[in-house]
């Protein structure tokens, strides 16, 4: 299967926003997070994040660690609000469009079956379904454990770790926060913001080697 035929569909989901007291500000929000997460991932995108039903949207990606990727800007961005998400990765059968929405084929039906079996997960999250077994156990482990670990986390605790993630030591991200190196330390180390950022960047990089591997029939380790 030659790299240039595979894709990988995001697709994602509010969880209970209908029972949101202000939807209108919650689909805001969706819209300029997909705006911004179109804007940060263009290079890796073959058609554009957008909603397609509802608090629902969808993207089509060249791989699918940068989709994982484009789901936790997301998922940042549009805190305290739940998301669950389904990456699917395969063949598009259609011609590419604007949107996804006239579009099918595996990476399409995988992405929904993931979404679904997020949906039933006691913690919401990203599921990823590839076709390739060993990769999918081995990524699925670690994105439960991964939205485990952010369960519960407070505004302050996702901004020390993404600030963390984005700028590599304790210091760069306290400054940048405006808050002491101290503070952020108890903030990172409450939340295992550490931990989650080294289990997210390993993540990455599983899935990008599995999935190359796999694109050029090679077996996943």
């Amino acid at each position: 299967m030659p790299a240039s035929d595979v894709y990988a569909c995001l697709t994602g989901d509010l969880v209970a926003s209908r029972l949101s007291e202000d939807r209108e500000a919650v689909q805001l929000r969706l819209e300029e997070a997909l705006s911004e997460a179109n804007a940060s991932f263009g290079a890796d995108l073959a058609v554009r994040l957008s909603v397609t039903l509802g608090d629902e949207w969808q993207g089509l990606f060249h791989t699918p660690d940068v989709a994982l990727e484009a789901d936790l800007l997301l998922r940042t961005r549009l805190y305290p609000v739940e998301v669950r998400a389904g990456v699917g990765a395969g063949r598009v059968s259609t011609p590419l469009r604007e949107t996804t929405a006239r579009m099918d084929g595996e990476c399409f039906h995988r992405s929904r079956q993931a979404l679904e079996a997020a949906g039933r997960r006691r913690i919401p999250g990203a599921v990823l379904l590839t076709g390739e077994p060993l990769l999918d156990a081995g990524a699925n482990a670690v994105c439960g454990l991964l939205a485990a670990l952010a369960a519960g986390w407070t505004e302050k605790q996702l901004r020390s770790t993404l600030a963390y993630r984005e700028l590599g030591t304790e210091q760069a991200a306290a400054a940048a926060l405006g808050v002491s190196q101290p503070t952020l330390h108890q903030s990172l180390d409450g939340a295992r913001g550490k931990e989650f950022v080294e289990g997210f960047e390993r993540l990455l990089e599983f899935v990008r080697l599995c999935a190359s591997g796999a694109s050029k029939g090679e077996e996943a380790p």
